[in-house]
């Protein structure tokens, strides 16, 4: 008994060490000027925890500016890593999104039913922009999250 309470510390201090040193790192490599050119901004959300199986996952997130000029048509909420991102919501499609100071942002479904409920790791939250063709802007708005178990923490 007492191995397994070791065993499931250590590994939770390790995931835990694992979770904290990667923010440090990015805000390092921010610092040298390797930021990613393409985020324009921010992502504030309402909380910055919760469980992955709540629906919806969040609502009321909002960009910290207006979308690109040209490009404020409409508006995905998306979640994903690398290349591979699924909405969290449909598109907002009422225009206008390119004025203004903000865009406010409300996912329709779960982490879990976006991502899948065995998904672990580092994720990329996303407000794309685009034209009236639906052409996406380069630009975006980024938040990182990290989803542990049936959790979720903003980053």
């Amino acid at each position: 008994m007492r191995r397994t309470l070791a065993a499931a510390a250590a590994a939770a201090g390790v995931l835990a060490a694992g979770l904290f040193a990667a923010p440090a790192q990015a805000d390092e490599s921010a610092a040298r000027g390797h930021r990613d050119p393409n985020v324009i901004g921010s992502i504030e959300l309402p909380q910055r925890l919760g469980r992955t199986d709540t629906t919806p996952f969040v609502t009321g997130a909002e960009t910290t500016d207006a979308c690109p000029e040209g490009y404020g048509n409409f508006v995905a909420f998306r979640v994903g890593r690398g290349d591979t991102f699924v909405n969290l919501a449909p598109y907002l499609s009422a225009g206008g999104y390119d004025q203004g100071e903000s865009v406010e942002v409300s996912a329709t479904r779960s982490l879990d039913a976006a991502l899948g409920a065995d998904a672990r790791g580092i994720y990329h939250l996303r407000v794309q922009c685009s034209d009236e063709l639906g052409v996406l802007a380069d630009q975006y708005f980024d938040r990182r999250i990290a989803v542990i178990g049936d959790h979720w923490v903003a980053l």
